[in-house]
């Protein structure tokens, strides 16, 4: 518990800003570290935050994260075995593993102006709904013969041609009804199409 104790007045020193004391002072009251927690702090440091850049943890976040390491190595430092693994190997296992945390966390997390777009998305659907819910009716009222046409060149996506071998009418009549029910459709919906 000892050395946990220095180790936590170790990083709050550390976080002091440089006015507050000396570089000697500061030296002085880390040089007697020696758990693996402490050697996080000081030896690690830098390849840790390079860790974190290459996973392209944010700049803004890498303290943070950097944070959950040091916690993470402080809880886990009496589990720690130098006979099984080096420092450096316990230490990229906790930054692996606290980076794969921290991406998994953010995945949940949904900005604001995402689900703002969202609901616009939703509220465009609704709309769209709507729309096509008027269509239909508008649609079903028109006579059989026009509704066909509209139906064969919008939804099947047929040309003039098309729509007259399957009506068994002239490529004029087949632009004329068209022309006609679209004409029909926009006087009767809200909006237009």
């Amino acid at each position: 518990m000892k050395a946990f104790s220095l180790w936590r007045m170790t990083i709050w020193i550390s976080c002091l800003p440089p006015a507050t004391l000396s570089e000697q002072s500061r030296s002085r009251m880390t040089t007697s570290l020696s758990s693996p927690a402490e050697q996080v702090f000081h030896e690690y440091r830098g390849r840790v935050f390079g860790y974190l850049a290459g996973k392209n943890v944010p700049l803004s976040d890498r303290e943070d994260v950097f944070g959950e390491i040091l916690l993470k190595a402080a809880r886990q430092e009496q589990r720690y075995d130098s006979a099984k693994a080096s420092v450096s190997t316990w230490v990229y296992m906790i930054t692996r593993s606290v980076v794969t945390d921290y991406f998994r966390k953010r995945k949940q997390e949904y900005p604001l102006s995402e689900i703002l777009a969202s609901a616009e998305n939703i509220e465009e659907g609704i709309v769209y709904e709507e729309e096509l819910s008027e269509l239909a009716k508008q649609l079903a009222n028109l006579p059989e013969k026009e509704r066909r046409v509209v139906i064969l060149r919008l939804h099947q996506d047929m040309s003039y041609a098309g729509i007259a071998r399957v009506l068994g009418i002239s490529e004029t009549n087949a632009s004329t009804i068209y022309s006609r029910a679209v004409g029909k459709l926009r006087k009767k919906m809200t909006k237009p199409l």
